[in-house]
């Protein structure tokens, strides 16, 4: 506000009409007001209408999240690429493109995994996004398992082959 020489900023931020969305929107709400100033009006709709809203770019802010399709952080990192139809944000940077395409070429494992670095690092010092958290899942499981709980890609739990101890 100071930069904009200014008192008040209001904006905008969508997200799902989902109990657990509009906790998540609310907390982020109450977060900007009392600590930067900002007033902030929460907009919950459908998923369906939110998803319209980003891709018609209607929205000064939205509460969103994505889950992984494939078991690489290029899953999460090509959304951000000029022109991605995932890439709500608008967000374009030619040096990240660069290394999105070094990426997809590289077979050396060590190197692809320095770009995978390097892209993370450019997407946090230019900020199109604000990530808030990862998703996670724990399991507990009995003792009396002896072998066979196979953890997949995604972390759900496949007991397919399960032994029990005698």
């Amino acid at each position: 506000m100071e930069e904009l020489d200014v008192d008040k900023i209001e904006l905008s931020m969508i997200c799902d009409d989902g109990d657990t969305a509009i906790k998540y929107a609310s907390f982020i709400q109450e977060q900007l007001r009392a600590n930067l100033g900002l007033e902030i009006k929460v907009e919950s709709m459908p998923f369906k209408s939110r998803l319209e809203r980003m891709s018609n770019k209607d929205f000064s802010m939205v509460f969103a999240g994505w889950g992984p399709d494939y078991n690489d952080p290029m899953t999460f990192l090509d959304m951000f690429e000029t022109g991605n139809g995932n890439n709500h944000t608008s967000y374009s940077s030619a040096e990240y493109d660069e290394l999105l395409d070094k990426v997809r070429v590289e077979l050396d494992a060590k190197k692809r995994f320095g770009y995978l670095v390097d892209l993370e690092k450019l997407l946090m010092e230019d900020l199109p996004i604000g990530p808030v958290y990862w998703r996670t899942r724990e399991y507990v499981y009995s003792g009396k398992i002896a072998s066979g709980i196979i953890r997949t890609a995604f972390q759900d739990m496949n007991y397919r082959f399960v032994k029990l101890s005698k």
